[in-house]
C-alpha cells in the first residue's frame, strides 16, 4: 500500500522492480495475482463508477472466483458503463476520469498501472469485494498473466 502523499514519485516504481527482480528470480511464474484497493474514503457512487469500468473493460472472461463479501453495483450503473465506457479503452478512461472529477477522486494509480501493463486480455478484474478488516476498503482480485506483460514494462522491470 502506497500512501497518497507518495503517489507521483518513485515509490511505486521501486515496487515494479521488486516484483520484477522475484520474477526473474523465478522464471516458471506464469501468472500474478492479488488484490487491487479502493479506500473507503471514496464516495459510493464513484467506487461504482470505479469497479463497473474495470468489470466492463477488464472482466474476467471465464468465472474464476467470486468475492466472498460482494461490491454490489447498481445496473442501472453497470448498464451506463456498459452503454457509455465500453469502447476504446484510452478514450473511455478519459471518459471515466471526467465523471471522477465530479466526485473529487481519481482513479487509484494501481488499477491504472495494472491495467495499462499487459497486451490485451493480460489483466483481468475478477470481482470487487468488501474488506472489513482493512478499513471496509473494496478490493479487487485480479490477475496477469505474465506472458503478455508489454515488452517495453518486461524489459524495464523484469529484463
Amino acid at each position: 500500500f502506497v500512501q497518497p502523499r507518495y503517489w507521483g514519485k518513485r515509490s511505486l516504481d521501486y515496487l515494479w522492480y521488486g516484483i520484477g527482480a522475484y520474477i526473474k528470480a523465478n522464471p516458471q511464474i506464469k501468472y500474478m495475482f492479488g488484490p487491487v484497493t479502493l479506500s473507503d474514503s471514496y464516495p459510493h457512487e464513484a467506487k461504482e463508477l470505479i469497479a463497473a469500468f474495470y468489470l466492463q473493460q477488464f472482466g474476467q472472461q471465464t468465472k474464476l472466483a467470486v468475492g466472498r463479501r460482494r461490491f454490489e453495483i447498481r445496473d442501472e450503473v453497470t448498464s451506463f458503463i456498459a452503454e457509455e465506457l465500453a469502447g476504446d479503452y484510452k478514450e473511455s478512461y478519459k471518459k471515466l476520469k471526467l465523471l471522477l472529477e465530479e466526485y473529487g477522486v481519481k482513479v487509484p494509480t494501481l488499477f491504472k498501472q495494472y491495467s495499462e501493463l499487459c497486451e490485451e486480455d493480460g489483466c483481468q478484474f475478477i470481482d470487487f469485494s468488501l474488506d472489513p478488516d482493512f478499513n471496509n476498503c473494496t478490493d479487487c482480485l485480479i490477475l496477469v498473466d505474465v506472458a503478455k506483460i508489454k515488452a517495453k514494462k518486461y524489459n524495464r522491470y523484469i529484463g
